[in-house]
């Protein structure tokens, strides 16, 4: 086997090697000719045992390192991940736009209504930075005897300059159809489970029923409404306070190191994992944990903030200490209140469901968060001033 065939030649031999058809130097005594494939194949093994033993090494190294790090893992406090998530939103860090997509049901269990359940589809997006926002309601409201269901929807855009549109569909239409089903009269048959106090029940469906015409009136368009069209209709909004709101919004975005820094000092939301009653839809899913005592410092620290005290101060009115007895009783009627957090501490659901004992009422409220990197709102080409159409509204009817 020559010099150029498949073993492995020596590295450390390749130097001082001689062809096979070369004399010895004469200097130096003749040595027994040692077998050409004797020689390849001792450095190989060489070799061999030197990669071993590189490799244990390197073996070694992984397994302590393995071993350090799953002890620092497992020894060291984790970050909880409803705490993380709080202090990523307070610190601004999520961006100032918000999409929120899902649900509100209203289930409904009394006599005096003839209406068994109304669901909100709510879906919308907001930038903080520029003010635009869109937004689109689906209401859908299920009769108790009948099971009939109808939906109207309610679409919204606000501008930039403080003006936004609202656009109506399908009101009167669905309030047509609900008014006019059939209801049992619990004093006509009172083991039917579905009856209804009929004398209540067609008070609220004629109040519904007068509004009909009035609303189709207004379906199917948009409608341009801006802050002057407000005043003077009771719906305006005071000069000064607005003015102390919107400095007070300003100044809270330029605080946010301290608000962050605050609530690091009293961080009154933490999570829980165990037996969870609500499953997950696309992030792992916390039970919030609220410290009354840690809340009770935070707020009270909170309202002496430049901020705070300044927008107090604005609107003439003053602090005063919160009393944690108080706190811890007011969370004590709040709902379990669930959320799920993405890989970037990000808060991407809220779930909750406030049924108050002895209600009437239970409201399940699933809301998706997402968190996109433009909000691009555009105002509808074809609309009509509200205050305007009003006034012709009401000129043609004097006109009759």
């Amino acid at each position: 086997m020559d010099g150029n065939s498949g073993g492995t030649p020596n590295p450390l031999s390749q130097p001082t090697a001689t062809p096979a058809n070369t004399n010895p130097v004469a200097a130096q005594p003749a040595e027994p000719a040692v077998p050409t494939q004797v020689a390849e194949v001792k450095p190989a093994k060489d070799k061999k045992k030197t990669g071993l033993i590189v490799g244990g090494i390197i073996a070694l190294f992984v397994l302590v390192g393995c071993g350090v790090a799953a002890a620092l893992f497992f020894l060291s406090p984790k970050t909880d991940p409803v705490t993380a998530a709080m202090q990523r939103l307070l610190s601004g860090e999520v961006g100032s736009n918000l999409g929120v997509k899902g649900t509100i049901d209203v289930a409904i269990n009394s006599d005096e209504m003839p209406v068994s359940s109304v669901k909100l589809a709510l879906d919308g997006q907001a930038s903080l930075s520029t003010k635009v926002s869109s937004a689109n309601v689906g209401v859908t409201a299920t009769m108790k005897e009948s099971g009939n269901s109808a939906t109207a929807n309610l679409s919204e855009i606000s501008s930039s300059d403080g003006s936004f549109f609202v656009k109506l569909e399908n009101v009167a239409d669905a309030i047509e159809t609900l008014t006019t089903t059939d209801v049992t009269d619990c004093a006509l048959d009172a083991e039917e489970v579905d009856c209804v106090e009929l004398e209540t029940a067609e008070e609220s469906l004629s109040y519904a029923q007068g509004y009909s015409d009035i609303l189709e009136l207004f379906e199917n368009q948009w409608f341009r409404i801006s802050a002057e069209d407000l005043e003077g209709t009771g719906m305006d909004v005071d000069t000064d306070v607005a003015e102390c709101a919107t400095n007070f919004a300003d100044s809270l975005s330029n605080s946010r190191n301290s608000i962050n820094e605050l609530y690091k000092k009293y961080a009154f939301i933490s999570s829980s994992t165990e037996n969870l009653p609500v499953a997950k839809k696309n992030n792992p899913i916390y039970k919030i944990e609220i410290d009354g005592d840690n809340l009770t410092s935070f707020m009270n620290e909170f309202v002496n903030l430049p901020a705070v005290s300044g927008f107090l101060s604005c609107t003439g009115a003053s602090a005063e200490t919160i009393d944690a007895e108080e706190v811890k009783e007011s969370l004590d009627e709040l709902p379990d209140l669930y959320v799920e957090i993405d890989g970037n501490y990000n808060f991407t659901r809220l779930y909750f469901v406030l049924a108050p004992e002895d209600s009437e009422y239970a409201i399940t409220t699933d809301l998706d968060f997402s968190y996109p990197e433009n909000v691009i709102v555009s105002e509808p080409e074809d609309y009509q001033d509200l205050m305007t159409y009003i006034q012709n509204l009401m000129t043609v009817s004097e006109d009759y």
